[in-house]
């Protein structure tokens, strides 16, 4: 089976996450603050203001960590060819 080399397949995780991420992002209405707003951070912000961006990057990290243990699940496999727990079933 194909082996790619691991940048190759972190940088397909960051674009498709970063894209899941952005549907997901846009689909349940989450607001991220302007460049602007950042500049200002600890001072002039909201907590609704902190929540949005705090959920907006948990959402962001959690896709491309997600692709990305897929990816490497589905291109390099498991480390051993047992199942998880042997005993059940």
């Amino acid at each position: 089976m194909i082996k790619p080399n691991p940048f190759f397949l972190f940088f397909i995780s960051v674009v498709l996450g970063g894209t899941f991420a952005a549907g997901l992002i846009w689909l349940f209405g989450i607001e991220i603050s302007s460049f602007e707003r950042f500049s200002v951070f600890p001072e002039k912000w909201t907590m609704l203001e902190l929540v949005w961006n705090a959920t907006a990057g948990v959402v962001l990290f959690g896709a491309i960590r997600a692709i990305h243990v897929a990816l490497r699940e589905h291109f390099r496999g498991s480390s051993s060819e047992e199942p998880p727990n042997p005993g059940v079933g």
